[in-house]
């Protein structure tokens, strides 16, 4: 009997209630995704098809990681991200490192990672 009148008057808040329960994970993540998105990568001087396939015939004997820069922009007109790792394959068309392929006349910078 009471609980039935408690039922006839509560009010739920929704989602309202939950609002302020972020996981420290979460935060995190969210903090990390900002970051990521403000941080303005340098853009490298562009490297001949010479010194590219030098560089990367030296991380395949080394077995060495490389860093990738290509000649794309971002959303915000500045320099792409840096693609990193190890080289796992390539053809006549393109290179492929780890999870990424990546065509060869967009490369505009590669190195040994340190």
């Amino acid at each position: 009997m009471i609980l039935n009148r408690f039922n006839e008057t509560y009010i739920d808040r929704g989602s309202i209630k939950w609002m302020g329960m972020y996981l420290s994970e979460h935060t995190r993540a969210l903090h990390t995704n900002v970051q990521q998105k403000k941080k303005r990568f340098e853009r490298k001087n562009e490297m001949s098809f010479h010194q590219i396939c030098e560089v990367m015939d030296l991380a395949i004997i080394k077995n060495k990681e490389i860093v990738l820069q290509t000649n794309e922009l971002n959303a915000e007109r500045g320099a792409a991200p840096f693609i990193e790792g190890k080289i796992t394959g390539y053809d006549d068309v393109k290179i492929w490192i780890e999870q990424a392929s990546v065509q060869f006349d967009s490369i505009k910078f590669i190195a040994i990672k340190e």
